[in-house]
């Protein structure tokens, strides 16, 4: 009997082939945008945390503060220098280490390759602060800074896209006219410009004179905290500190790494949450659709149903029939949802530079909601249509 009525709902969906598809169109893209927001939000989740965890929570930085409100006259401009550093190491407790960086981007050569990428001026330490791990050669020395050197330590991404063999050391590029030999090669992590860049490492004064003037006003300082001290008693030792220094608003100027990849993470999860409720409206009206194709389908079998109740139907047939053509278009909406969520999945992500990832939570979510759904979106019809009198549907016209 459950078969029979079954195939009965099949075969009405069958012969109404284009109006069962618009019915579906909303569940299919609520659930293909589902699915996808799914596998966005996981891999971004997971790049962020771990980036955190090759950042570290214990690395803290000091940046160049601007501030500007109407009434005042003269803008608050917060700006270190070198000796900075030297003061900030020897007045806190909770600093292991401490080392310069400057970034910047210029176009670099090797052979025929171009390439603008960005530019870092630091000194020896700044490997040792940011726990960078050397793959071929060496990192900048002490010898580099003051010797004044033209020479280059690359990351990976670098590398490979300039084509310089892991190898090959000693490898001469052009950065502004000078040549560059590159004395390393590190292995890639995060760093202060995202995921994915090509960096080039250079000795400070190297730098200095490839930027020129407007390099010198954006010092920012990497700061390491002891194993044993607490970044939030670090801060609060760092944060005393350069405020004695360089007035309350220097404040402002010290954070920890982790919060900025927790803000990226927030905004992220916003955003994400913003898609989602976009993708829940497409579903409800996918709903809806359902509901309306029912009732649509209730007046047009009016007679039919009068017919099936004079010759013995139960009440009860009569709404599960109805209810499966709902659950029915519900769950293949949901079905062809997954699969283009899937296609979608293997043609986006690699674009966001992003590993495909088929979120299996998400499509089961996805198919039981969309089967909610049908259920939701029939009721109201299949109960209309098994309340009808068998007398007044047979007199409907």
């Amino acid at each position: 009997m459950i078969l029979q009525l079954l195939k009965q709902s099949f075969h009405q969906i069958w012969i109404h082939p284009l109006r069962s598809i618009l019915t579906m169109l909303g569940i299919i893209n609520g659930i293909m945008a589902l699915v996808l927001i799914v596998a966005i939000g996981q891999e971004t989740n997971r790049i962020i945390q771990t980036q955190l965890d090759e950042l570290g929570t214990n690395l803290l930085v000091i940046r160049p503060f601007f501030f500007y409100r109407e009434s005042d006259l003269i803008p608050t401009r917060i700006q270190y220098e070198l000796s900075d550093i030297t003061r900030i190491k020897k007045a806190t407790l909770s600093v292991d280490e401490a080392a310069p960086f400057y970034q910047g981007n210029l176009p670099v050569q090797y052979r025929r390759r171009s390439l603008s990428m960005g530019i870092v001026g630091t000194n020896d330490i700044y490997a040792y602060v940011k726990n960078l791990k050397v793959k071929q050669g060496r990192f900048l020395s002490p010898i580099d800074l003051e010797g004044n050197r033209f020479v280059a330590v690359l990351n990976e991404t670098a590398a490979e896209r300039l084509g310089i063999d892991s190898h090959l050391l000693d490898a001469k590029l052009r950065v502004n006219g000078l040549v560059v030999k590159v004395v390393g090669i590190i292995e890639d992590k995060a760093t202060e410009m995202g995921s994915g860049a090509s960096i080039a490492y250079l000795p400070l004064p190297f730098y200095h004179r490839l930027l020129g003037q407007r390099s010198q006003n954006s010092l920012e300082i990497y700061l390491l905290i002891k194993n044993n001290f607490s970044v939030a008693n670090g801060i609060t030792e760092i944060k005393s500190l350069v405020k004695a220094m360089h007035g309350p608003m220097a404040e402002e100027t010290v954070r920890s790494v982790s919060d900025y990849l927790q803000t990226s993470q927030e905004i992220q999860k916003r955003a994400l949450w913003v898609l989602s409720a976009m993708a829940g409206i497409a579903l409800l009206l996918g709903g809806i659709g359902i509901t309306n194709l029912l009732m649509i389908s209730v007046q047009e079998r009016t007679r039919e149903i009068g017919i099936r109740k004079a010759v013995g139907a139960k009440d009860g047939a009569i709404l599960f029939q109805f209810m499966a053509e709902g659950i029915l278009l519900s769950i293949g909406g949901g079905l062809l949802g997954v699969l283009l969520g899937i296609y979608a999945i293997v043609m986006v992500l690699p674009a966001l530079n992003l590993p495909v990832n088929i979120p299996v939570a998400a499509i089961w979510i996805g198919v039981l909601f969309s089967a909610g759904l049908g259920i939701i979106g029939s009721v109201y019809p299949a109960s209309a249509a098994a309340r009808l009198k068998p007398i007044e549907a047979l007199r409907y016209e």
